[in-house]
């Protein structure tokens, strides 16, 4: 479990697709800052606690991992070059919105029972109302 900021969790990373034994371990929350760190320990909580199954849990706690690193290193880059509005773009309370509201949508429409499959073309749904399922802009979410 990861409870407290000083146990991360050690996720596997398989190194090669046909090479089981060639697994390691990645523990790249032990780079975060302290912000994002708390940040990350809560986003994982609230994912241990809405998923049950261990073998999709794992890879999507791997996603968190890499999501909070990507944008830990995006904030850090934009402080950097003083553009605060990227830097705000990527803090701890924004990416963990996100990459929680990435994982909710995959949940409900890739893998729930709300699936959703593309046609050979599709209107992307932009919050309009239009339909039942259209009271999110996928659009702008995408582009966030």
């Amino acid at each position: 479990s990861t409870t407290s900021t000083s146990n991360h969790s050690v996720l596997p990373v398989s190194t090669s697709s046909n090479d089981s034994t060639s697994a390691k371990t990645v523990d790249d929350s032990s780079k975060l800052t302290p912000e994002f760190e708390a940040a990350y320990q809560k986003s994982i909580a609230t994912l241990e606690a809405a998923v049950d199954n261990d073998q999709l849990l794992q890879p999507l706690k791997y996603f968190v991992t890499e999501y909070f690193t990507c944008n830990q290193n995006s904030m850090m880059t934009a402080l950097a070059q003083k553009d605060d509005e990227t830097a705000a773009l990527a803090s701890p309370p924004k990416s963990a919105e996100r990459v929680l509201n990435a994982i909710q949508y995959g949940m409900k429409y890739g893998l729930g029972p709300s699936k959703f499959t593309f046609g050979p073309s599709h209107t992307a749904l932009r919050g309009e109302g239009t339909c039942e399922e259209d009271t999110t802009d996928f659009y702008a979410f995408g582009c966030d």
